[in-house]
């Protein structure tokens, strides 16, 4: 209350405050309204489509989880008002909000949730998260099209339950994931709803309008109207924010941010994240092959590195395949080898004539990006970087030598990266075969006591990333470009940053 009192009087008295703020924006504030724009929007919103970061932010706002992490990084209840564990960590019971309520009046049902599983392991499924439901629940690697999921299950109409084939600890983990949303049962692509604080009042290719659901009890959502539209112009994009047409934009290239950029009305937030960009071998070419050229490839990659966040403040260094926070302390103790350019061109020079190296765009830092350029160009080899648009296609086709990208963490565990690495999917960073790692870690991956789990992954991890089939580079920051009177979230756990919950200050 006090708050409020303070904003209201700084408000009415601080009157150069008030004059250097658009009119178009306090019209906004005014009206609790706040127009966002992203680099695209899906072609479909339904939760087995979606694929990117982004993407996953429209999710939030419209539908929910069972369960979701809170800003601080806890496991709190969404649909869900309560959960228990068997015993043996096998079942994993969840007492369903008997008051929530879909947009179309609908109560929120256990059917509802099955149907919304199983959906995404069906055969013609494109879901990205499909994985974690086959690799754990009880039949889900064995669903029909139009089938449910054995292993998931109606108890009665408020308390449904997931069988795991075994343990698994970070299991309410993967409910958080905003992939797997709850929506009706029977809904398909083109009448997808949810039941979470905003309805989707209008819809098309270019714009997304939600409106405020008054009915949703948990949270009073400060804004009444959030309008979303596609701009993949950054310098259109920064145009608009200094005009007042929008009041924020999210995934901002940083290369388009510089001190002109941001003036009295913007402000550039910088969010830390579980994002990593590393680069991976495809050993099955050229001089990739040899495991000595890899280790002095990964340290003169690394020192441009180094070099690079001197003058880069977006992202961080790292030295390991799992970003900071997820394993023992232990794991992030590394001795790295220091090769000059001098040393690695002179032994290996000679080899790396066409040697291809590929790169996502906005994956990497550009000082990073010109430096390897230039390695490379001096002997003959080649730096292509390639749109997102492209990425799933150069993937599969694996023409290269050395690719690399960025991948956000589906969930605050080691095994929430395994993904990008696995060669038994067929879409995967790198060309080189993880059977062997993933098996040796499945013995462990279900052992209930989490530090033993935990020792056992950094001890196995460390030995694999010794091989030197990937080169740990960076975590990144997402720029998040905003009116500087407006409040938005931040969290390190970016699947949880909603920007449902900004607000004008």
């Amino acid at each position: 209350m006090l708050k409020q009192i303070f904003s209201i009087f700084i408000l009415l008295f601080n009157t150069s405050s008030v004059s250097a703020l658009n009119e178009t924006v306090l019209d906004k504030i005014n009206r609790a309204e706040v127009f966002m724009s992203i680099k695209d929007l899906p072609a479909s919103l339904d939760p087995t489509k979606v694929a990117f970061m982004e993407h996953f932010l429209l999710l939030q706002a419209f539908q929910q989880t069972l369960i979701r992490m809170s800003e601080s990084g806890r496991i709190v209840s969404d649909l869900a008002r309560s959960w228990q564990i068997s015993k043996d960590g096998k079942v994993i019971t969840l007492n369903l909000d008997p008051h929530a309520t879909f947009h179309n009046n609908k109560k929120v049902s256990s059917s509802d949730v099955v149907y919304s599983f199983s959906r995404h392991v069906w055969p013609e499924s494109k879901s990205v998260v499909s994985g974690y439901l086959k690799l754990h629940v009880v039949g889900a690697d064995r669903v029909k099209s139009g089938e449910t999921i054995e292993g998931v299950k109606v108890i009665d109409e408020h308390t449904v339950q997931f069988h795991l084939k075994k343990p698994y600890s970070p299991f309410l983990y993967i409910l958080t994931i905003p992939g797997f949303t709850i929506i009706p049962a029977g809904a398909e692509e083109d009448n997808i709803i949810g039941s979470g604080p905003y309805i989707i009042d209008y819809k098309n290719n270019d714009k997304i309008v939600f409106k405020k659901n008054n009915l949703y009890p948990h949270s009073s959502n400060a804004l009444k109207k959030i309008v979303v539209q596609s701009q993949p112009d950054y310098t259109k994009a920064i145009s608009d924010l200094k005009s007042g047409n929008i009041n924020l934009y999210i995934g901002i290239s940083p290369k388009m941010i510089t001190n002109k950029t941001i003036d009295n009305e913007l402000d550039l937030q910088l969010s830390e994240t579980l994002i990593i960009s590393h680069l991976y071998f495809n050993p099955r070419k050229s001089i990739s092959k040899n495991a000595e050229f890899r280790s002095d490839l990964s340290s003169v990659f690394s020192g441009l590195a180094d070099e690079a966040l001197k003058t880069n403040k977006y992202f961080n260094k790292l030295n390991t395949f799992v970003p900071y926070g997820l394993m023992q302390t232990g794991y992030y103790r590394r001795d790295r080898k220091n090769v000059t350019i001098k040393e690695f061109k002179r032994k290996w020079g000679r080899f790396l004539k066409n040697y291809k190296v590929v790169i996502f765009e906005e994956a990497m830092p550009s000082e990073f990006i010109n430096s390897a350029k230039g390695l490379l160009s001096s002997v003959k080899g080649h730096l292509d970087i390639v749109k997102r648009e492209h990425l799933v296609k150069t993937l599969i086709d694996k023409n290269y030598d050395l690719v690399g990208g960025r991948y956000v963490g589906n969930f605050p565990d080691p095994d929430g990266y395994l993904n990008v690495i696995n060669s038994h999917e067929n879409v995967h960073m790198g060309g080189f075969d993880t059977t062997e790692i993933l098996d040796t870690l499945s013995k462990y991956k279900n052992n209930l006591d989490a530090n033993f789990r935990l020792k056992m992954y950094s001890v196995e991890l460390e030995k694999f990333e010794s091989k030197n089939l990937i080169i740990p580079l960076f975590l990144m920051k997402v720029p998040i470009l905003r009116s500087r009177s407006l409040v938005f979230p931040d969290t390190t756990f970016r699947y949880q940053g909603e920007f449902w919950k900004s607000y004008w200050n």
